[in-house]
């Protein structure tokens, strides 16, 4: 057998703090005694996560946070359940608290893929990403499907219907209620206290940084 990665051990113990309930916890730090059962769900967890681009700590707080569950066991977390209540989770942080540390985050990481993107296509504005195009859709609905952006990068660089040329009904095939969904975030975003901040920063860096190549 061979032996947990650094990633998988830290991942058990951030499903024993879950498991506590911001209680006190002891990580666990020795695994040579860890049964056969554990062992393997924790392969299949550790795959899941790396795979599905998921946040480790919202992944395992996500039942305690939406079902106020006492217990969860560890063979949960390798299922389909799981995946679906983590995304459940996330979106309703998404809806409902945008200064959230989760929804930072993923403004970062939007950022960089918007950025990279701007790089391989010699685009010299964050903006002129809204107008890329491959196919039928622009590729920021398809870039939102796979979760490589978000809709708050989306509102940093003020996306207006006049970007989507597209039918209500041909965009929402892709992205259900993209549309009211938007429209709801917009508000959130505008109030916002940390993620607009953040959002205007990173588009002017960004555009600074695409001037100078």
């Amino acid at each position: 057998m061979s032996t947990l990665s650094v990633f998988e051990k830290n991942i058990y113990n951030m499903y024993l703090k879950a498991a506590r309930n911001n209680k006190g916890f002891t990580p666990r730090k020795d695994f040579q005694k860890l049964d056969d059962t554990k062992y393997t769900l924790l392969k299949k967890i550790s795959h899941i996560l790396k795979n599905k681009k998921i946040e480790p700590t919202i992944f395992f707080d996500a039942p305690y946070k939406l079902y106020s569950e006492k217990y969860i066991p560890l063979n949960f977390y390798s299922t389909f359940n799981a995946i679906s209540t983590y995304k459940k989770y996330t979106t309703e942080i998404e809806l409902t608290n945008p200064d959230h540390q989760f929804n930072i985050n993923r403004l970062r990481n939007s950022f960089k893929f918007i950025y990279d993107t701007c790089i391989e296509r010699e685009l010299t504005s964050c903006n002129q990403y809204l107008d890329t195009q491959s196919g039928i859709y622009p590729d920021f609905i398809l870039d939102l499907k796979q979760g490589d952006i978000t809709y708050y990068s989306l509102l940093s660089l003020n996306i207006s219907e006049k970007n989507i040329k597209l039918e209500k009904n041909i965009v929402e095939f892709v992205c259900d209620s993209f549309y009211n969904t938007l429209s709801s975030l917009r508000s959130r975003y505008t109030f916002s206290k940390k993620i607009k901040p953040l959002g205007i920063k990173l588009t002017n860096t960004i555009n600074k940084i695409l001037k100078r190549k």
